[in-house]
C-alpha cells in the first residue's frame, strides 16, 4: 500500500510533530508499505543538527503541497493520504489537503489542540480522524467527531541514555513551553545549572533577545538544536515541561522517561498523559512556589529522587508507544479504511 502523509515543514526542522512523523512513516515502510511524506517547504533557512540518517521514505518538498498531493494521485500513487492536523495557522492548509485527496481514503491525524476545529468543519473530506492522545479524543467527541487515539512512537531502543544527571533540561525555550517559568525557577535557585535546548527555529530578533537573557544569568546554558539523545539528555537530572499552551502530547516527556529522567511538567492538555501519569503535574497559573518546591524534592532529597527515577523508567515500559504497536494499530486502521473504500466501489 502506498501512504502518502502532507504535514509542515519536515526534517531537518526538528519538533515532536515532525519526529513522530518520521519514525511513524519508517515503522510502516518495515512493513512493507510504500510511504511519501508531502511537506511544506519552509519559508526560512534551517542549519540540520543531522542525526537522523537516510530515510527509508520519500520525501518531497514544496511550496505548493497541494498541488503535488494532486499529480501524486492523478498518477495513482496513493491508496491513503494522511494529513497532520497542527496549531491553527495551519488551519487553511489542513482544510485544502483534505479537500485535495479527493476520493482517496482520507484520515485526519491530529498532532494539536488547535486542529479540533478544522476536523469539525472538513467533516466531509475525512474517512477517520486520529489523534495523538486521549485528551484530543475527548475534546473531538465533545464536538461530536469519533476518533482514535494512536500515540506517537517513543522507541527505548533510540532514546535511553546514560545521564549524569546534572542540570535542569528545557527543550524548546519558548512562550507556549513555559520558558518564563524556568526563567523565574533559574532566578529563585542560582545553584541549579539549567539547560535551555533550541528546538523550534526562531526568529534573528527573538533568538537574540533569548540569548541576551540567559546569558545575565549565571545558571542558565543556552544549546544549540539537535537529534542525538545523547546530546540532549546525557546530563539531565530533570526535565522541565510548564507549559503554558495545553499541548496535546509533549513527546519530550516520554524520550527522557526512557532514561529514568523525571518530568515536572504542567497539569495542563496532555503533558501528563505523554508521561504516563508520571511525574509531579503543577497548574501553569499557579504560584511559583509551587513549582520551587517540586524541584526541590527531586534536586534535594536523594531518596525521593530515586523513587521518582524508578516511576519513569516504569512508565517508559508502556507499549502504546512502541514501534510495534503503533505501526500496528495504524496498519489496522488503515487497512480497515482502504476494505470500506473497495466495498463502497
Amino acid at each position: 500500500m502506498h501512504i502518502v502523509f502532507a504535514t509542515k515543514p519536515h526534517l531537518p526542522v526538528i519538533g515532536g510533530a515532525q519526529l513522530s512523523t518520521h519514525f511513524l512513516a519508517e515503522e510502516l515502510v518495515a512493513r512493507g508499505h510504500v510511504v511519501t511524506v508531502l511537506a511544506i517547504d519552509p519559508p526560512y533557512k534551517v542549519d540540520s543538527p543531522g542525526g537522523l540518517g537516510s530515510f527509508s521514505y520519500r520525501l518531497i518538498n514544496s511550496s505548493v503541497p497541494e498541488r503535488e498531493l494532486s499529480h501524486l494521485l492523478a498518477g495513482g500513487q496513493a491508496d491513503c493520504v494522511v494529513v497532520c492536523g497542527y496549531h491553527e495557522r495551519m488551519a487553511n492548509w489542513a482544510t485544502k489537503m483534505l479537500r485535495a485527496a479527493g476520493p482517496v481514503p482520507t484520515i485526519f491525524y491530529l498532532r494539536d489542540v488547535a486542529a479540533v476545529e478544522v476536523a469539525v468543519r472538513a467533516q466531509p473530506h475525512i474517512d477517520r480522524v486520529v489523534a495523538a492522545s486521549a485528551f484530543l479524543v475527548g475534546r473531538l467527541r465533545q464536538l461530536g467527531v469519533d476518533a482514535t487515539c494512536i500515540e506517537p512512537i517513543v522507541d527505548r531502543a533510540r532514546y535511553g541514555v546514560t545521564t549524569t544527571r546534572r542540570v535542569a533540561l528545557l527543550v524548546n525555550p519558548v512562550e507556549q513551553k513555559g520558558v518564563e517559568i524556568v526563567f523565574a525557577l533559574a532566578r529563585a535557585r542560582p545553584d541549579i545549572p539549567f539547560a535551555f535546548a533550541l528546538c523550534w527555529p526562531l526568529k534573528d530578533p527573538v533568538l537574540k533577545a533569548l540569548r541576551q537573557k540567559a546569558a545575565r544569568f549565571g545558571n542558565v546554558e543556552l544549546r544549540a538544536r539537535v537529534t542525538d539523545p545523547c546530546l540532549l539528555y546525557g546530563d539531565a537530572r530533570v526535565l522541565l515541561v510548564p507549559s503554558t499552551y495545553p499541548e496535546a502530547w509533549p513527546r519530550v516527556a516520554a524520550e527522557a522517561q526512557t532514561s529514568g529522567i523525571p518530568v515536572i511538567g504542567s497539569n495542563t492538555g496532555g503533558v501528563s498523559e505523554a508521561a504516563g501519569g508520571v511525574g509531579m503535574f503543577i497548574d501553569p497559573d499557579g504560584p511559583l512556589e509551587q513549582w520551587e518546591q517540586a524541584l526541590t524534592e527531586l534536586w534535594d532529597y536523594p531518596a525521593r529522587y530515586e523513587v521518582h527515577v524508578t516511576r519513569a523508567w516504569a512508565a517508559a515500559e508502556r507499549e502504546c508507544m512502541t514501534p510495534s504497536s503503533v505501526g500496528a494499530r495504524f496498519e489496522a486502521l488503515v487497512d480497515d479504511l482502504r476494505g470500506v473504500s473497495e466495498r463502497a466501489a
